[in-house]
Order: structure tokens, then sequence, then C-alpha cells
């Protein structure tokens, strides 16, 4: 034994040398790199953001908001980078040695001669063994997209963000836990009661994963997160909408987009708005948008409705068949009976036969009109007078 140690012995010394210099520059390259870390994030204006998405106060006149950051690594705060790094760099420097002195021993086992080879042999399959998990020490993730692993020591949840990062080789890997940062767009249709009738709201909303909360995302699925979110949704119009009637609702439309962007991704206080707050942050999400297009009445309004429209536009063909300039001037000679009721229906009838296209024909009822009426008519259908 006595003449192996005395045969290695300068190889140990070259060894323990060169392992001592890759250290200290080891040392070296991870002080530079926390360094420009540090540097970056102090002089970079995103850094200053908090780690979680703030609800930011909404603008005057702003009716359609989006939040959406790009995605970063440093808003993950709970990974301990430093450890990965030391431990990384152990577990490599153990699979190259250990090999390296195993196959120096056996060449001298055999030979003085054959010690150099066994040193290079066990250094090969260090290298070997090296690449072989070398894919445990480090974690990437394509851009806008994250990643939790599972520390079996320690039973704890570890995120990663974009990019590439160094990790312990214990950790547990799953394909489930690649969360996409991108925003999911989802369209809602509620229905809530005004004053008058039931209305449906219909509109989209956008969510998206918080990077900071990770954690909290992947024990929910994103069913539960939508129908979360239309539950907030129909809480806060049948709010909004109890005191109108159908038509304030529908002309109300900007002034609710306004509100929403306010109570979902502004600094509102209100009970539903703390309810959201917390809704997002157990989940792990954020609101990205959130839009209303339409409120759509029932069948029975909205025939009501569009039979009113229609005798209205049926009597603004009816004065200009009759020659005036208004509907007014048009009430006010039947009103006067300078119109008998003979010839309001049979206006009624062709304005009728105009707005429907019945089978009337439209030479006919210009046959039977004065000419101020028949050029009416003409205007009316794209003739000439």
């Amino acid at each position: 034994m006595a003449d192996f140690i005395t045969a290695v012995s300068p190889y140990i010394y070259a060894w323990m040398i060169l392992a001592i210099v890759a250290v200290i520059a080891g040392l070296i390259v991870f002080a530079v790199w926390w360094f420009y870390r540090r540097i970056r994030v102090l002089t970079t204006p995103q850094a200053a953001q908090p780690a979680q998405q703030v609800r930011q106060p909404a603008q005057p006149g702003q009716e359609f908001r989006i939040e959406l950051r790009e995605p970063h690594d440093r808003q993950i705060t709970d990974r301990n980078r430093a450890e990965r790094v030391f431990s990384c760099a152990v577990i490599a420097m153990a699979i190259l040695v250990a090999p390296t002195l195993f196959g120096t021993f056996w060449g001298w086992l055999i030979s003085v001669l054959t010690m150099m080879p066994g040193l290079m042999l066990g250094f090969a399959c260090g290298v070997v063994l090296l690449t072989g998990v070398a894919d445990r020490m480090f974690v990437y993730n394509r851009e806008w997209s994250g990643y939790v692993t599972q520390d079996i020591f320690r039973g704890t949840m570890v995120c990663y963000g974009p990019g590439l990062h160094f990790s312990h080789v214990w950790e547990q890997r799953n394909k489930s836990r690649n969360i996409p940062f991108e925003a999911i767009t989802k369209p809602f249709s509620v229905s809530v009661q005004t004053k008058t009738s039931k209305a449906t709201p219909e509109g989209n909303y956008q969510w998206a994963v918080n990077p900071a909360r990770m954690t909290h995302f992947i024990g929910v699925d994103s069913a539960s997160i939508e129908e979360g979110f239309i539950g907030f949704i129909e809480a806060f119009l049948t709010r909004e909408l109890a005191g109108k009637d159908t038509e304030e609702a529908r002309r109300a439309i900007d002034e609710l987009n306004r509100k929403l962007a306010a109570e979902f991704m502004g600094d509102e206080s209100t009970h539903l708005a703390t309810h959201l707050s917390s809704f997002e942050e157990e989940f792990g999400i954020f609101t990205v948008s959130i839009v209303l297009t339409n409120i759509v009445l029932p069948d029975a309004v909205q025939k009501t409705r569009d039979a009113k429209d229609e005798a209205k536009a049926l009597r603004e063909v009816m004065a200009e068949l009759a020659g005036y300039s208004s509907v007014v001037d048009f009430n006010k000679a039947v009103e006067e009976n300078k119109l008998t009721p003979k010839q309001v229906d049979e206006l009624r009838d062709d304005a009728m036969a105009i707005s429907e296209n019945a089978t009337k024909e439209i030479r006919t009822i210009r046959g039977d009109l004065g000419g101020a009426a028949a050029a009416a008519l003409d205007r009316l259908v794209g003739g000439k007078s």
C-alpha cells in the first residue's frame, strides 16, 4: 500500500490542485453571475414591480384594459438558487473524481505503467456518467411557460420560470407540471334580472397563471377557475343592473365596461372585489381583461321592441309617401283630418308593401299616387323622379 501511495502521490496532488482550481474558478464564475443578476435586477425597471400581479387604478375614461406582463423567473422568490448551483457543482465533482481515482487504483494494481491509462479510462467513465445525470441538474422552460418540480426529501414544490435554471438532481419531474403563462380567453353569458325583465349579458374574459403562485394553480382545474369567474361576473352584473330597465342597460354597456375593469382589474375595495382578489390569489391566477359586448333581451321582449321599431319605421315611410318632411307633420295632418282614414289605410298598405316586399307591384302603387307621393316613393325604392 505504501508503494501505491508513493506511486500515485503525484497524480493525487495534481488532481487536488486541479480540483481546488476548478472550485475557485466555479466560485468566481458564480460570484460574477450573482453580482450581474443583482445589478441587473436593481437597474431593470420591471424589477421594481412586486412578484405578484398588482391591481392598478383605472385611468379616467378607460373602458377596456389589458394587464399582461412578460413572465420572468425573478418573480419566483421562494427557490434557493445558490443552493442548487452548489449541489450541482459538488455532484459533478464527485462523479468525475470517484471513477478517476478508481481507475487509477486498478491501473496501479496491474502495473505502474497502466496507472495513466487507468486514470484516463476512469475519467472517461466519469464524463459518461455525468452526461447521464446532467439533464437532472437543469430545468429549461420555453418562453411564456413555467414548471413545477417536487423536492422528494423535503416534500415541497419548487417553481421555475422561463429559461435555463439549476436544480437538485433529486427533484421529481412530471410532464403534467408544465404550465403555460399565455392568456386564456373564455366567453361568458349570464342571466340577470332588470327592473323590467330578464336580460342576458354576453362578453369575454381572459385570465392567466401568476408565475409567483404556480404551486396554487396546479391544485385546481381550469373548469373550477372559469366557473368561479362567471360567478363573480354574474354577481357584479346582478348588482349593477337591478336598478335599470333593459333599455337603460343596453345604453350603459360602456359604463358597465369601465366598472368591470375597475372591479376586476383595478383598485376597488368593494366586498366583491376583495373576494375576487382572494379567489385569484388562492388559485394562482390574475385577470388579464374582461369586456361586456352585448345584452341580449328575452324573445318576447325583443319581439315587442322590434314591433315598436317597425311601427316607427312604417310611420316614417307613410309620411314620406304622403309628401311630409317629418312624422310630426304627418301625425298633425292626420289629427287635423287633412288625410281621410281611407287614405291613411292606403298609405299604410303601401308602406307595408315597400317595407315587407309584399306581392303588390310598386308600379301599381306609384300609379295610384299623386306626383309628389310618387316622387317620394321613387326616393324610397331608389327610382328616378
